[in-house]
């Protein structure tokens, strides 16, 4: 493994846990500036560095410290104002449950530190619409909603983007990689923001499945990068005796995940250096874990690392489907095409916001949703197919397999 990557991983663990920083050599700060910034984990690793004896310029540490401290008031201020949304939704009876982002804030020694690009609200479908109208009055644009998609992105200065959910996965991800495996709204706990504010959230248990298939659902894709691999990890770590693991990894079992997750824990515990005690009893191999480790620093957040990963996850499915892959394609599209296409009132208000705030411009939203279905159907026609980097595929592909997520051809 290269030496960038563990001082890194040194630096990001030891902030992320609160123990003392082990580190015996300089390090490369425009490496460890590069993978940290495209794993969006650059603050955190910069509070470790600050703790440090590494040495740094005096200009050019204070533009770095002044640039976190802007950054990290910047996102407090968001977090302030997205948390007066969420008591405006509240005041209209409106349940609100904030999924992952500020609600793992609290897991990591200095919770300011860990920040989140975006806020992930979960509603009742039946509360949709009110809810985006009470956004919209609050000032936030409400982008177009995908005909098979399960939330709505609202944006606006103040409050960064906000997606509003009425589930927690999309159809297609629960039955491809789930197995419709249900998440509740049972039991619902308070955990507290950075502000005191009090965020409403999932129950340890139906937490940890949602957290571990978000997991799963990024790693399966472009990368998860390591905040979310560390945000399982604390998570599973904060709620040990809450958890029934061997359910958990029966579970995880049958749905051909339990290598990868057991492999994660090993990640924690022979990189971030959690005692064994923090998790439970697991039995890793050690090569998985380094390469499952490489895999996720190389990729960053979401794939930023490694932009020739766009195309990965349906050469994903083309292995995982084998033969049923080209009538999943052509189901998959069908349906995707006949929702987006529908001139149901309730896609055309769901696509075109403005036929909300008057019925006068329905006729107009549906001569706009005509040329939508027009422009579609081109651009499908003359759109070229994103070129695959086999190199890259062929090995997060065998890496699947290593992991027993892929059977070996």
């Amino acid at each position: 493994m290269k030496q960038s990557y563990l001082d890194l991983i040194e630096l990001f663990s030891s902030a992320s846990l609160g123990r003392e920083l082990s580190l015996n050599n300089d390090v490369n700060l425009v490496e460890i500036f590069e993978l940290a910034n495209n794993a969006n984990i650059w603050p955190i690793v910069f509070s470790a560095i600050k703790q440090s004896k590494i040495k740094i310029e005096k200009d050019t540490f204070s533009v770095l410290d002044k640039t976190v401290k802007f950054n990290i008031a910047s996102y407090n201020a968001r977090c302030q104002n997205v948390h007066k949304v969420i008591e405006k939704l509240e005041d209209e009876n409106i349940n609100v449950i904030v999924l992952k982002g500020e609600t793992f804030s609290f897991l990591y020694h200095d919770k300011m530190f860990r920040t989140s690009s975006d806020t992930d609200l979960l509603i009742d479908a039946k509360d949709e619409n009110k809810a985006t109208k009470i956004m919209a009055d609050l000032g936030l644009e409400i982008e177009k909603k995908s005909a098979v998609s399960h939330h709505t992105r609202c944006n606006s200065k103040k409050c960064g983007l906000i997606e509003l959910h009425t589930d927690i996965y999309e159809d297609y991800i629960d039955s491809l990689y789930f197995n419709n495996f249900k998440i509740t709204k049972d039991n619902l706990i308070y955990v507290e923001a950075n502000d005191g504010f009090k965020l409403k959230t999932l129950s340890p248990t139906d937490g940890l499945y949602f957290n571990t298939f978000h997991f799963i659902k990024h790693f399966l894709s472009k990368g998860c990068g390591l905040k979310q691999l560390m945000d399982l990890i604390l998570y599973i770590s904060h709620y040990k005796n809450e958890i029934d693991f061997d359910s958990y990894i029966n579970e995880m079992k049958k749905l051909n995940f339990d290598t990868l997750i057991i492999t994660a824990l090993g990640i924690g515990i022979k990189y971030f250096k959690f005692d064994k005690s923090d998790l439970f009893e697991i039995s890793y191999d050690d090569k998985k874990v380094d390469s499952m480790l490489n895999d996720i620093i190389e990729g960053g957040a979401f794939g930023n690392g490694e932009k020739e990963r766009k195309g990965f996850n349906d050469e994903f499915l083309k292995h995982k489907l084998k033969d049923d892959y080209i009538s999943y394609k052509m189901k998959f599209n069908k349906n995707f095409f006949k929702k987006s296409a529908s001139f149901k009132l309730s896609n055309i208000y769901s696509k075109y916001q403005y036929a909300k705030k008057n019925k006068l411009l329905i006729p107009i939203a549906y001569i706009h949703h005509i040329w939508y279905i027009v422009s579609k159907s081109f651009k499908r026609i003359f759109t070229k197919k994103e070129e695959i980097n086999f190199e890259i595929t062929e090995k997060r592909i065998h890496l699947m397999e290593e992991l027993n997520i892929l059977k070996k051809d």
